[in-house]
């Protein structure tokens, strides 16, 4: 395994993190792509059912049928759509609407929109999935798709987001050997993470904290250190606020630090030994926030399903949800949680 040097860079309003405050472009005939008016088709076909889900539901997609599992094991379909390879999925707060990347090499990204058609908002090497957010400035706005994207011959990330225009490029203040790798938040809220793949040795995790300044361009202050990993374990927000991060260091167990944006301490809530890859020995990095309390992740305690992680006791327990290769999402509801 090598060792990931990563930052996590907490910002505190997206305006002041390249968003121009726009809504997301106007459903209609033509499909905007990378920021050109193009036809493009998409490849899981041309509408979905839509869902209104209850929150917790988690999300799963084999490729082919999109499910809907509650904790206690029952399940139903969403919906059959053309196969694709490799989905990674995320959902709107609600599940109103969704995003898809589909695709092994050169993957597209699709938005399932509220009103049942599916559109493809870019094309790009993504492997993270994307988050709905709102800019801070406009909190009763429309969400709009913030994702990351790798460059094939380079290896260098870019903050990307949707826009009026399409997709574009969002500005992040960077360090030499700098480069975005994920972005992650509350879905519906304005506050994000992006975790930054730093290609230097000793490697160390840190959060950077944007200080949000109007009118101003971003300011990253790093305020906390978390040192190496060699797993990348997805950041799981069980609130705006607050965010269950996930790193081993080397170690057998996965290290649970519940980290908030609110200025409160960092507390390390538990640990867990994690499913390994029987080809390369990685670890599953999935962590998935359930609600404010509770995280799903893949525990070797329970190899099979899905373990559910109590934050307040450090507790784990087998859930009956049945853990597949594909992509799997959590619906979480609006939060109104403040500091």
């Amino acid at each position: 395994m090598r060792a990931l040097a990563v930052l996590l860079a907490l910002c505190l309003g997206l305006s002041a993190c390249g968003s121009d405050g726009a809504a997301p472009a106007p459903t209609g005939a033509r499909i905007t792509a990378g920021g050109n008016s193009a036809p493009a088709s998409s490849p899981i076909g041309v509408e979905w059912p839509g869902a209104d889900l209850r929150t917790g539901t988690v999300l799963f997609d084999n490729g082919r049928r999109l499910v809907a599992y509650m904790l206690d094991g029952t399940s139903r379909l969403i919906w059959n759509h053309l196969r694709v390879t490799s989905p990674v999925i995320a959902a709107a707060p609600n599940a109103h609407e969704l995003t898809y990347i589909v695709g092994r090499d050169r993957q597209q990204l699709l938005h399932l929109q509220p009103d049942g058609r599916v559109r493809v908002v870019g094309s790009a090497s993504m492997w993270e999935p994307p988050v709905f957010l709102r800019p801070p400035s406009r909190p009763s706005a429309q969400t709009r798709i913030y994702y990351t994207t790798q460059s094939e011959s380079t290896g260098n990330g870019a903050l990307m987001m949707q826009t009026t225009r399409g997709t574009e490029k969002v500005p992040v203040n960077l360090r030499g050997g700098e480069s975005p790798l994920m972005v992650t938040g509350y879905p519906g809220s304005a506050r994000a993470a992006l975790t930054l793949l730093r290609k230097a040795q000793p490697p160390v995790v840190e959060f950077v904290l944007d200080q949000d300044l109007p009118g101003a361009s971003s300011t990253w202050a790093r305020f906390l250190s978390m040192g190496g990993s060699d797993g990348l374990y997805t950041p799981a927000w069980l609130t705006p606020n607050r965010v269950l991060v996930g790193t081993d260091r080397g170690e057998t167990a996965v290290m649970l630090t519940l980290w908030s944006a609110c200025g409160d301490p960092a507390e390390r809530v538990g640990s867990y030994t994690p499913v390994r890859s029987g080809a390369d020995g990685a670890p599953k990095p999935d962590v998935l926030a359930l609600d404010g309390g509770h995280a799903l992740v893949m525990s070797a305690a329970h190899p099979h399903v899905w373990s559910l992680f109590t934050v307040r006791t450090g507790q784990l327990s087998a859930s009956a949800i049945p853990f597949r290769p594909g992509g799997w999402t959590v619906v979480r509801g609006p939060s109104r949680v403040r500091c």
